[in-house]
């Protein structure tokens, strides 16, 4: 700190000397900018890099004598920085397709996938964004890492065992509280709920500005679309991503590449149920799913209904087991 206080007190010197100067040449102020902010930069830089030499050393100390804290805090860092860089591209991508710089065709599989994903946690992700410069940030996410990761934070703060237990959570209990409903709503419309996905395009449904607000309640429930903001606009927003979602998964054929975690994502994404599956399985249904939902004949409302046909030809194959 003496070094860079001798430094400043230098560089006050050297302006003075050049402000009083009486030089005809006219090209004496426009050096004195120029080492100006040379100056500057690099005292700036030098901050900076005494700022990241007090950091490393305090990871470098927790490392060594509280590797549990240690943990939290890399987990705390690395969800912060995660969580900003996906609201960034969010908001570049909403901009993109506003101004039609972009077509959604044109996104990249991260690109939809941080669409769906970031558009559901968006209340969460604006707390956490405010908190990010705050004093103390750290220590306050490190408590809810520990303490209530699910209902806090989001799955930048999350270990894999932690998506994989919470995803499954949220699907569970989103089941128990709107298929049931939802399934009710099909059979009044005399659609059978068994319909296997080969079959789906026979099928027809109403338009989605038709249903009843308990119907397109349970339907945005379970896609985790707002019923009052974004209503039936939201709910096509979401099939279209969705759609654009299964062509590339369809046209590059990485479902046999993919491990359990991004099985797992890609399940979550389309409200399927992964529990008690293989990852063999989970791949069969996946690339079952993307072969017979990207027919463009399938009408949008029976492609947000998939997730009742697919527990509903579940629970027929389980009850058959068990008889």
């Amino acid at each position: 700190m003496l070094i860079i206080r001798n430094i400043q007190s230098s560089v006050a010197g050297s302006r003075l000397m050049l402000l009083g100067l009486r030089l005809k040449n006219s090209e004496t102020p426009r050096l004195w900018v120029i080492n100006n902010n040379l100056i500057s930069s690099r005292l700036s830089s030098m901050a900076n890099n005494e700022s990241r030499g007090l950091m490393e050393r305090y990871e470098s100390f927790l490392s060594r004598r509280y590797p549990k804290v240690y943990a939290v805090h890399r987990m705390v860092i690395s969800g912060c920085k995660w969580c900003w860089s996906d609201i960034k591209i969010y908001y570049r991508l909403k901009k993109d397709l506003r101004t039609k710089t972009r077509q959604i065709s044109e996104l990249k599989q991260s690109e939809l996938k941080i669409l769906l994903q970031t558009k559901e946690e968006l209340l969460k992700l604006a707390v956490i964004v405010i908190f990010i410069p705050l004093p103390l940030t750290v220590y306050i996410f490190a408590l809810a890492v520990v303490f209530f990761p699910r209902l806090v934070l989001t799955r930048h703060f999350w270990t894999i065992d932690q998506r994989k237990r919470f995803w499954s959570i949220s699907l569970k209990r989103t089941a128990q509280m709107h298929f049931d409903p939802l399934r009710k709503y099909l059979q009044k419309l005399d659609v059978n709920v068994q319909t296997p996905l080969k079959e789906l395009k026979k099928l027809e449904l109403p338009e989605m500005n038709t249903y009843s607000l308990g119907h397109l309640y349970h339907l945005s429930r379970l896609h985790r679309v707002s019923f009052l903001t974004a209503g039936v606009r939201g709910l096509h927003d979401r099939a279209e991503i969705l759609r654009h979602l299964d062509r590339l998964l369809k046209e590059d054929t990485v479902i046999d590449m993919m491990n359990e975690q991004q099985l797992h994502e890609q399940f979550y994404l389309r409200r399927l149920q992964y529990d008690g599956l293989s990852e063999e399985k989970m791949k069969c249904l996946l690339k079952n799913w993307v072969q017979h939902l990207t027919d463009p004949c399938l009408e949008t409302s029976l492609f947000l209904h998939v997730p009742i046909f697919e527990t509903a030809l579940k629970s027929a194959a389980e009850d058959l087991k068990a008889n």
